[in-house]
């Protein structure tokens, strides 16, 4: 089987992660499958590059989003004869004129999440162009992948007569996570003060309650050395402004991007990870918390509660002092911080890439 993997448009980040987690399961099960991934970021490609799949890229010297939209019209789709593709893969929308079966892997939540138009009207051209895109596969692609049951029932709303060619296949851990996550020192550990984050600097991930979140624990335990860390590249400046106006900034310490290892080391001296987003289509730093060992406290809100299932303690969206009393109560409560943390190993084997490139098999094979 010949699969495409249109990647014009995928950089460093979640989405960049997701495909390396793909492909690293498609080589681990050992899938009869040539692949051939077209990308214009350099980034990409050096991470493609550094992973073993140098001999599959297709690099594509494109400058801009606008102007890689065009080229995917114009030119992808006779590329694909070229290459003799027998399935396109492509992320969030779909690809016009292209003439083998498409697969559209949605990981965007937002561009399902409403019914109107108008919200994603106000957010400019490029938004309203990908919102389309993505609602365009619902009519037309072969095969919808989302990454999440949530996901999935909010683009049935939009568009019901989809359900058929829709399917859920959950995002997996990767090999080299999971051996480093794997540490007996993290088995059983003492709950101490140090409390973790992995976010981004945007509104929806909702940084505001996480800072006062501290400022709450610091009046219900004052006796307690808090410690936030929280991990993520963007402009954090707004936030450590805030950190500094709320006199905590020598709690809190912004350490930008973290690599792989380095995300499993905060995970391993932490005791507990606190996910404020208020809006998410998955929620991968609660897998991967898990995983190490590290207990969650999450916003009861959209996909969060399926992918955590019953191992996390939840607060409702917007709540510092909900979150704080859930720490005091991992703090206080042995018994329940040890059940989570087991329970979190355990949920967290439910999501491999090696089960999501089956899946992503048994769908390619469907097609063909």
């Amino acid at each position: 089987m010949k699969l495409a993997i249109n990647a014009i448009n995928i950089g460093p980040g979640g989405g960049l992660s997701v495909l390396l987690g793909l492909l690293e399961g498609l080589k681990q099960v050992g899938a009869d499958i040539e692949i051939v991934i077209f990308s214009r970021r350099t980034q990409t490609w050096a991470a493609l590059e550094k992973t073993g799949w140098s001999a599959s890229i297709r690099k594509v010297k494109i400058s801009s989003p606008i102007v890689s939209q065009l080229w995917e019209k114009t030119q992808l789709p006779s590329l694909l004869k070229a290459e003799k593709a027998q399935i396109l893969l492509t992320n969030n929308y779909y690809v016009a004129n292209v003439f083998c079966p498409q697969v559209v892997h949605h990981q965007n939540l937002w561009t399902l999440f409403a019914r109107s138009l108008w919200p994603y009207v106000i957010r400019g051209p490029r938004r309203i162009a990908q919102t389309l895109g993505a609602r365009e596969a619902l009519k037309k692609a072969q095969a919808n992948v989302f990454i999440s049951h949530y996901m999935r029932r909010c683009a049935e709303i939009i568009n019901p007569v989809s359900q058929s060619r829709n399917h859920v296949i959950y995002n997996g851990l990767t090999k080299d996570f999971i051996t480093l996550a794997e540490n007996p020192a993290n088995a059983t550990r003492k709950f101490s003060p140090m409390l973790c984050a992995l976010q981004a600097p945007l509104r929806y991930k909702d940084n505001d309650s996480l800072l006062l979140a501290v400022v709450e624990l610091l009046k219900m335990a004052p006796d307690n050395d808090w410690q936030l860390r929280i991990a993520g590249a963007g402009d954090w400046t707004a936030w450590q402004r805030k950190a500094k106006k709320l006199h905590i900034e020598n709690k809190v310490r912004f350490l930008g991007c973290l690599d792989l290892k380095g995300i499993v080391d905060l995970f391993g001296q932490s005791s507990c990870l606190i996910y404020p987003s208020v809006f998410e289509g998955f929620g991968m730093p609660l897998i991967e918390a898990m995983a190490c060992g590290c207990t969650a406290i999450a916003v009861n809100a959209t996909a969060i509660p399926e992918i955590a299932g019953k191992s996390a303690i939840f607060v409702p969206p917007h709540s510092p002092r909900d979150i704080a009393k859930g720490v005091i109560e991992l703090y206080s409560n042995d018994k329940l911080r040890q059940e989570l943390l087991e329970s979190g190993r355990a949920r967290a084997k439910d999501f491999s890439c090696v089960k999501n490139a089956e899946e992503f098999c048994q769908l390619f094979a469907k097609l063909v």
